[in-house]
């Protein structure tokens, strides 16, 4: 059997995807929203960017992904195959079985406790030595287990990956952003619908800026024919760029916390945090640039020109506009100086 050892966020010379074991037997008694999470993130596996394979006890939730079934007890460990799969084929195991029994007689378990915690147990245990991710469930208890310092499933224990269905959702975003390819829907096994990179950065730049179609209607001159041409045009659209970097930068310094820390990932975090406030002090900056254009009034040079200066705050008010004025006069709202 190959173990993974290509990690799913390190962009890529071969495109390795998410691989993604999902808990069948938490997800059939979601409900409403948190199923139509669950089922989204399926549906997901019918693509390139992430590969699932069920748990061995549930019912799926969605077809076209593999179930797994344990084998029969042998010198103390249990197969795990593919259903469907030759009895001679296997693609994991599960090695000493009696180690969850021994826990659960060490913690007191006993009946539907002592159940539960063998099946997590076993199926982390063969999830962590298959070289897959993430183990993906719905349970309560075991999401609250792995938080916890102590006890089989704590929190930072090397083989306990174990996620949500909504973490999960992002991480494989994460994924897919780092290859280039992002897939927002697929209705069927084997078809997909996606976008690059850029576009979805596109995207989300226009549903941030919710006002920019007001912003660009107020700042054309009635009848002009050469907006597009503009300098105040290419003010907005800059504000759109600076969103857009704003957006690259999380995601690279999600990228550095989601794959294997190195030496680098540190100084990587360090150089988007910085890119990030440049950007938005450049973005806050290029508004007061366009308040300046359609409120005008003297300053004293074009460096003054910047809602963090309470004397550019004032003369705006003075000018009639007061609701760009105020906002940026609200506590927290006016960003510091990056440098």
């Amino acid at each position: 059997m190959d173990f993974v050892k290509t990690n799913p966020f390190d962009p890529p010379l071969e495109r390795t995807p998410l691989l993604l074991t999902l808990d069948a037997r938490s997800f059939e008694a979601l409900k409403d929203k948190a199923l139509a999470e669950a089922e989204f993130l399926c549906q997901l596996c019918w693509t390139d960017a992430v590969d699932g394979l069920w748990g061995w006890e549930g019912r799926a939730i969605v077809g076209g992904i593999p179930a797994t079934e344990l084998g029969p007890l042998r010198d103390n460990n249990r197969v795990v195959r593919k259903v469907g799969e030759p009895k001679g084929c296997f693609i994991g195991g599960v090695h000493c079985w009696s180690q969850f029994s021994e826990w659960a007689d060490h913690c007191g378990y006993e009946d539907q406790e002592r159940e539960w915690f063998v099946y997590y147990a076993s199926l982390n245990h063969f999830h962590a030595r298959s070289g897959r991710h993430y183990l993906v469930t719905a349970d309560e208890r075991l999401l609250n287990e792995c938080k916890k310092d102590r006890g089989w499933f704590r929190h930072g224990q090397t083989d306990t990956r174990i996620r949500s269905v909504e973490n999960a959702l992002f991480l494989a975003g994460l994924s897919m952003k780092a290859h280039g390819r992002v897939y927002y829907e697929a209705p069927q096994p084997g078809h997909s619908i996606y976008s690059s990179k850029q576009s979805i950065y596109d995207f989300l730049s226009q549903d941030f800026i919710e006002g920019c179609g007001r912003l660009v209607a107020g700042m054309r001159r009635n009848k002009e024919q050469e907006f597009r041409y503009s300098e105040r045009q290419e003010l907005i659209e800059a504000i759109y760029d600076r969103v857009i970097d704003i957006l690259r930068g999380r995601d690279r310094i999600a990228l550095a916390n989601g794959r294997e820390q190195d030496a680098e990932a540190l100084d990587e975090i360090r150089y988007d945090l910085r890119s990030m406030v440049a950007a938005i002090a450049g973005a806050v900056d290029t508004i007061a640039v366009l308040a300046q254009i359609e409120f005008p009034f003297e300053v004293g040079s074009d460096s003054r020109i910047s809602l963090r200066f309470p004397a550019f705050r004032r003369a705006l008010r003075k000018a009639g506009a007061t609701v760009l004025a105020n906002a940026a006069s609200e506590p927290d709202q006016v960003p510091r100086r990056p440098f």
